[in-house]
């Protein structure tokens, strides 16, 4: 359920305590700027590397196929 939090899971609580601080600053930011598309591919690739770097125990194989087959077609793999 939506806000519940687990005493054995000290993220969960440290989320639920900054979510709404988050949610200000970025709502006070107004709209986002007009973004291109080299700024979504480099955006893609950044993630990509780190998440392949750090390789969190979620990354599975095929989060990383999905990524890769979409940095292929913009050509940036």
């Amino acid at each position: 359920m939506k806000g519940e939090t687990h005493m054995e899971d000290p993220m969960a609580i440290q989320y639920t305590k900054q979510a709404p601080q988050m949610e200000a600053e970025f709502e006070a930011e107004g709209p986002a700027p007009n973004h291109t598309t080299t700024d979504f591919a480099d955006a893609l690739a950044q993630l990509y590397r780190l998440l392949n770097e750090y390789a969190p125990c979620w990354y599975e194989k095929q989060h990383r196929q999905k990524a890769e087959d979409a940095l292929r077609k913009i050509g940036r793999l």
